[in-house]
């Protein structure tokens, strides 16, 4: 009898834990199903998610139109300086090549006349002058004498180029030619 009890005992115990099994999964189900029921639908979810793109959309339309705007005024504000700097630049142009033109003008008006002073130089130049004097049967020319006080006063050590001008003095009666070289007066003679 004993084993008898132990079997209904068992198979009530299995038979509560059903019960409890089958009371928890009751209480799941309804639970899934309310949140289900509360959750909302697909539909809805779906409007949500568009009506947040369209939303999205509209703001990166207004703000690529905004950015559009503002490089499209740049744009203009530089095509805007280009052009006053093309107007200036070429206003600089004209100016400059009105003075070059003048400059260009001078200069060859300068050269024809510096041409002009050139050839009276030259002809100076090329004109062949000899002075000659006789003392006693004896023919001396000017600029043997004159090569005299040139190397007579390098001889002192003067530099060449220093020599500017050279004025002449002949004492026939003391076979001297005194000089002055370049306005200064030192009382010096070479003989002839």
């Amino acid at each position: 009898m004993a084993t008898k009890k132990n079997k209904k005992d068992t198979t009530t115990t299995s038979s509560s834990q059903k019960t409890d099994t089958s009371a928890g999964d009751v209480k799941e189900t309804q639970s899934a199903e309310k949140t289900v029921n509360e959750a909302p639908e697909k539909d809805t979810v779906k409007e949500d998610a568009g009506k947040k793109a369209a939303s999205f959309e509209a703001a990166v339309e207004e703000a690529v139109s905004k950015t559009t705007a503002g490089v499209k005024a740049a744009a203009d504000m530089v095509s805007e300086k280009t052009e006053k700097v093309k107007k200036k630049a070429s206003s600089a142009k004209e100016t400059v090549s009105a003075k070059a033109s003048r400059a260009t003008e001078k200069v060859k008006k300068n050269v024809s006349s510096g041409k002009e002073k050139a050839k009276a130089a030259v002809a100076k130049i090329s004109a062949s002058q000899e002075t000659y004097f006789e003392l006693g049967g004896e023919q001396i020319l000017m600029e043997d004498i004159n090569e005299r006080i040139r190397q007579a006063w390098l001889a002192e050590g003067h530099y060449p180029s220093r020599l500017k001008s050279i004025k002449t003095y002949l004492n026939i009666e003391e076979r001297r030619a005194y000089y002055v070289i370049n306005g200064k007066a030192e009382n010096k003679f070479v003989e002839f």
